[in-house]
């Protein structure tokens, strides 16, 4: 976690991660670990159509951790300091759905649930559509996010045709490292926007523990605390962004976009026009920098990329 300089708290969470419960390699308890000693705040465990921790273990959860879905006063308790306590890990309950198989033309599609509520028996859902896949995750209190595009070839007609996202992952670390190579869905999402459907971004691991892949991309949250609704009233809003590390801020400034952030090499304003002058600036420790946007932009969002290669990505912003 961090406090900007307006006193508002940003979460780190990591939002997509997979155990022994399904195909990852390590169990809930060792995810839990890894991830404390990385500094997480918040961890979704989306297994392979299952929830947990609201589906397989109720209220059995690793030592000093504890269920997002609780009263925010046993989360301020469980929070509380204690010298001789190790950091509390927050769960949010999540789950992973696809379809489509592996015949990219027809469509391939995995969908990101988060904060789904209750004991469901996702199973049942075999062979539904993405769009029913999506209305699914929101029936059951959650917000749905397109997992790894670039991964799945998605084509920005199969992305616009989908209704209610509440965004997308910029960035999947396993669907990068290894054998897979396409992690990097932006340029891909650049096109979505420029067709004006200008989605939120997340950044994620979708963590197995196969390739190296874990606590490496996540998500900062900013939000009152770290109690499920909290935490999805801010997704709701947009009030997060994608990062390896860096942290940035972006304000409206008499017209412009002024961007602050962490010492970078690279600060890069994407928008949909082609070609521009102004849209890279790069350097030696560089932490601010402002964009005017031209009469054609119609939506700009921000790159920023450190001298060590780990990047942020804020969200499209409508010009």
């Amino acid at each position: 976690m961090y406090i900007d300089k307006h006193g508002d708290a940003w979460y780190k969470c990591s939002l997509h991660n997979h155990t022994t419960f399904s195909d990852g390699k390590r169990t809930p308890a060792e995810l839990v670990e890894i991830h404390r000693a990385a500094d997480y705040d918040v961890l979704a465990v989306s297994d392979h159509w299952l929830t947990w921790p609201g589906e397989l273990t109720g209220d059995a959860l690793p030592p000093d951790t504890y269920n997002c879905d609780d009263r925010p006063e046993f989360i301020a308790a469980a929070l509380a300091e204690r010298p001789d306590r190790p950091k509390q890990i927050g769960l949010l309950n999540a789950v992973e759905l696809d379809c489509g198989g592996i015949d990219t033309r027809s469509g391939v599609y995995h969908i990101l649930g988060l904060g789904t509520c209750g004991r469901t028996d996702w199973s049942k859902y075999h062979g539904k559509a993405a769009q029913d896949l999506i209305d699914i995750v929101r029936k059951h209190k959650g917000l749905a996010f397109l997992a790894h595009p670039a991964w799945s070839l998605n084509t920005p007609e199969m992305i616009n045709s989908l209704r209610h996202l509440s965004g997308a992952e910029i960035y999947n670390t396993f669907s990068d490292v290894g054998f897979n190579a396409r992690g990097d869905s932006s340029l891909l999402l650049d096109i979505v926007a420029t067709h004006g459907n200008l989605l939120p971004f997340i950044a994620t691991d979708d963590t197995h523990f196969l390739l190296g892949e874990e606590v490496t991309s996540f998500t900062w949250i900013k939000s009152k605390s770290t109690c499920r609704k909290d935490l999805l009233d801010a997704l709701a809003r947009g009030d997060f962004y994608a990062s390896q590390g860096p942290r940035m801020a972006i304000s409206r400034q008499a017209g412009s976009f002024r961007v602050e952030c962490d010492p970078v090499s690279e600060i890069i304003f994407y928008t949909n026009r082609p070609f521009s002058f102004e849209r890279r600036h790069y350097g030696t420790d560089i932490t601010e920098h402002t964009y005017t946007p031209h009469e054609h932009d119609k939506y700009l969002r921000v790159e920023i990329r450190g001298a060590d290669g780990k990047r942020a990505w804020s969200s499209p912003i409508k010009v």
